[in-house]
């Protein structure tokens, strides 16, 4: 039998690998999410020290000076003793009196602030010959000996009031104190405030 002709040239096929598009696709799917994060990172890295050396430092700034402005609002009150008082209480079964001693501290006027802090940026010295101003809370005390007499006969009113009772629990000393404070504000008109009131000696007998 006769073989059928072929050509001489064509060689046998060899079978080559052939790269499949899904390879393609995730080889370029993991390309870009590699450049995505090091995008990403690089971005989180100049956005975190522009914070720290911009917005840190500029914020930073203004609290310390409000800090400096709580310190100078910071106002101490004139603690003005009014001495002792002697009452008889309101107690209906049997005679007990009451001995304290009461100071209560008041606010200072816009002028007396003012004076403190000038005071205080000279030295507590006048500028004739380096002799000391005077002083101020001596000033203030004068002021206060004009309304002496009237507070005294509110807390003498108030205290009188009370039974033993009344007194000798630590809240009924502070209705007490509030109900000063009160009486005391209602004297002063407006002019000053009392901050709180207190007790350097209170005995009941």
């Amino acid at each position: 039998m006769t073989k059928p002709n072929q050509p001489r040239d064509i060689k046998p096929k060899i079978d080559r690998p052939i790269e499949s598009p899904k390879q393609t696709s995730n080889m370029q799917i993991v390309l870009i999410n590699v450049i995505t994060t090091m995008v990403v990172c690089l971005v989180f890295i100049f956005a975190n020290y522009y914070i720290q050396n911009n917005l840190l430092t500029s914020k930073l700034a203004p609290v310390e000076e409000v800090v400096v402005e709580d310190e100078d609002a910071v106002q101490k009150g004139f603690v003005y003793n009014l001495g002792e008082f002697t009452v008889n209480l309101a107690d209906s079964s049997q005679r007990h009196y009451l001995k304290a001693e009461v100071s209560i501290e008041l606010t200072k006027t816009e002028e007396e602030t003012a004076g403190e802090k000038e005071s205080k940026k000279s030295g507590g010295h006048s500028g004739h010959g380096g002799e000391s101003s005077a002083d101020p809370n001596s000033a203030i005390e004068k002021s206060l000996d004009q309304y002496k007499a009237a507070i005294r006969d509110a807390i003498i009113i108030t205290l009188s009031n009370k039974t033993t009772d009344e007194l000798s629990s630590v809240a009924g000393k502070e209705v007490v104190k509030e109900q000063i404070a009160q009486s005391v504000d209602a004297i002063m008109g407006g002019e000053r405030e009392v901050i709180r009131v207190s007790f350097c000696q209170f005995i009941i007998q």
